[in-house]
């Protein structure tokens, strides 16, 4: 017959003893949280080379379009309000101002700016800044298709030779942002081949070469 259990002393502390089940969840928000770190270092290094990251490429060339889309847009449909708000010499700056104010072109061009800086900002967040403003620079190129075909005003060879370098420029940025050798992406991940290996009692991955 097995005796009863001895009832713990007063003085005697009782020291909980955590659920196996709260240390796997532990260890799971441990993991996601080494991921996401090792994920926005790994964007990082990327950005600092000059590339745009994978993960955030679609992303990137969304908030591209948009940008270039909405500056075109925006810049010749303020071209168009301000062909209405052509007033003598003598006219005065208040009155000008109500004009701009009251005129619809003016409006939605203005609207349309907000857009782009907008979509912009986006873009510097997720990708170099040494390929996002030239990529913006392809918005001259609608811009000047809207203004020969839709304002009318004329466009020579000289305007349509810059046209095509402008392309051809765009093409090739576009190109150098793919991806690359970035030496920054091996330290990242031997910092986490490190990490993995203190982790579970290892000393740190040594290089091959070293």
């Amino acid at each position: 017959m097995t005796p009863p259990a001895e009832p713990p002393s007063p003085g005697a502390r009782t020291v909980p003893t955590k659920p196996s089940h709260d240390l796997a969840i532990s260890k799971s928000e441990s993991e996601r949280l080494e991921s996401e770190e090792r994920a926005s270092n790994d964007e990082r290094a990327a950005v600092k080379g000059g590339f745009i990251p994978e993960a955030s490429r679609h992303a990137f060339i969304v908030a591209m379009v948009i940008a270039v889309l909405a500056a075109s847009a925006g810049d010749t449909i303020l071209k168009r309000g301000m062909m209405d708000l052509v007033s003598p010499a003598t006219a005065s700056f208040l009155t000008d101002g109500l004009k701009l104010v009251s005129n619809i072109f003016i409006e939605i061009g203005a609207m349309l700016m907000i857009v782009h800086f907008i979509a912009f900002i986006r873009a510097l967040k997720l990708g170099p800044l040494s390929a996002a403003v030239p990529l913006r620079s392809s918005s001259y190129v609608l811009t000047t298709l809207l203004a020969k075909y839709w304002l009318g005003e004329n466009v020579n060879a000289e305007r349509w030779i810059a046209i095509f370098l402008i392309l051809f420029g765009v093409s090739i940025i576009g190109r150098s942002t793919e991806g690359g050798d970035n030496p920054e992406d091996g330290a990242s991940k031997r910092h986490h081949s490190n990490s993995v290996g203190i982790s579970r009692g290892k000393g740190p991955a040594e290089d091959v070469g070293a």
